[in-house]
């Protein structure tokens, strides 16, 4: 025979497994929730991803076409084939000539940036003169800095200092 205190025993099992089901419900639908929070976010990430692969290809055509055509009538200048430049010219022309070629650089680097992201971007370390790296970036500047007496000394004092280890070809 079933004794009151078994009855009791059972309803108070019973009540237990309500409340565990109820709480694990209560789990489940913060879960479900969770998890199309991720969705909804995981899908914003995947159309961020598209837009800035649209950006970067878009970039790659606007800023890449021109450049060949500046690079080449700057070549051409530099080389005589449109008659003798004045020196001061020459120096002017060269600086533009050089930051053409640093300015494909940049945008090449910019384009790495799906090399970056999938880590196959390759770079190869090399030592280089900390003198003739400043050099390149302050030259094309010397116009506007020569008045400037901190200029000048920036680069005399640059060009005592040693090498340094940096990524100076693209693979």
């Amino acid at each position: 025979s079933v004794s009151v205190q078994d009855l009791l025993a059972v309803a108070d099992e019973s009540a237990q497994m309500l409340e565990y089901s109820s709480q694990l419900e209560i789990k489940s639908r913060a879960l479900t929730d969770t998890a199309a929070k991720l969705r909804s976010a995981n899908d914003k990430l995947t159309q961020l991803s598209h837009q800035k692969d649209s950006f970067l290809s878009q970039i790659s055509h606007e800023l890449r076409t021109p450049l060949p055509s500046i690079k080449g009538a700057l070549g051409l200048v530099l080389s005589g084939a449109t008659g003798q430049l004045p020196d001061k010219m020459k120096g002017l022309v060269t600086i533009a000539a050089s930051s053409c070629d640093r300015l494909i650089l940049l945008i090449n680097s910019i384009l790495d940036m799906e090399k970056i992201e999938t880590g196959t971007l390759d770079f190869r370390m090399k030592a280089m003169n900390l003198s003739d790296t400043l050099n390149t970036a302050l030259v094309p500047n010397q116009p506007m800095a020569t008045p400037n007496v901190w200029c000048r000394c920036w680069i005399t004092c640059c060009q005592t200092l040693l090498s340094f280890q940096t990524t100076a070809e693209r693979s």
